[in-house]
């Protein structure tokens, strides 16, 4: 299977995720992140205790939006 950037959507809230999220294009840094780690991905996720990719992927997928 290939995988292009343009494909790829990666959460993360430490050190460890920061080259995962600069190979992605869809990055997510969650709410709870470092400060340093909040500046590397292009948007920032909800609390994981929120829910927070839950909410960003039904978000993405229209979930929420149609209320199923």
């Amino acid at each position: 299977m290939d995988l292009f950037e343009a494909n790829v959507m990666a959460f993360g809230d430490g050190d460890n995720d920061i080259e995962l999220l600069r190979m992605s294009s869809h990055s997510y840094a969650m709410e709870n992140a470092s400060p340093a780690f909040l500046q590397v991905a292009d948007q920032i996720a909800p609390h994981h205790k929120d829910q927070g990719v839950l909410t960003i992927l039904e978000d993405y997928l229209g979930y929420r939006k149609k209320g199923w």
